[in-house]
């Protein structure tokens, strides 16, 4: 199973999106931990800004962000996003097909080493796909798609969190040697 950008390529994505003052309020939600303030984000992303965010090769040189973020109202730890990255491509069912791809993050407190780390639990992507050994020839080729695509779909847990930590002390009379 492959899962990425739960732990940080998505909070990036998402707040530059949001950052171009494209947020608007949606409603309150109940969450695990409470009441969620939930806003929803628009924008338009070229190709580079969204390499992260795992679009497939020969996908969309502009494409449309949007999606929400549910917050806590209390300290505005964010509980919840999600992003649907949308824009037409040529390699797939026709010339001009529309490419969407959605991703969806929870997260929640977790209990680590005595402290309390917000933390991802829970994340869903699904995405379109033509067969890959089939795609990486065809755009080599510079062909566009009529075949049937794949529907991939990665629904995972995150879970059993450990804090990884280290200790430096520097010792009395070290002297660092020239090179």
């Amino acid at each position: 199973m492959n899962s990425s950008g739960e732990f940080g390529a998505i909070l990036t994505h998402v707040a530059n999106c949001a950052d171009q003052n494209k947020a608007t309020w949606k409603e309150w939600e109940q969450g695990q931990t409470g009441l969620l303030a939930v806003f929803l984000y628009e924008c338009t992303e070229s190709e580079s800004a969204t390499d992260g965010a795992g679009a497939p090769r020969g996908s969309p040189a502009t494409m449309t962000i949007s999606g929400e973020i549910a917050f806590d109202p209390h300290d505005g730890t964010i509980m919840r996003l999600t992003r649907i990255s949308r824009g037409k491509v040529d390699w797939f069912l026709h010339k001009g097909a529309l490419w969407e791809r959605a991703i969806m993050v929870e997260y929640l407190p977790q209990e680590i080493d005595g402290h309390s780390y917000v933390c991802p639990v829970k994340s869903v992507v699904m995405y379109p796909m033509p067969p890959y050994s089939q795609q990486d020839k065809d755009i080599e080729e510079g062909r566009t798609y009529y075949l049937p695509v794949d529907e991939f779909l990665n629904d995972v847990y995150f879970d059993q969190y450990h804090l990884f930590k280290a200790k430096a002390q520097m010792l009395p009379g070290y002297t660092p040697q020239p090179h």
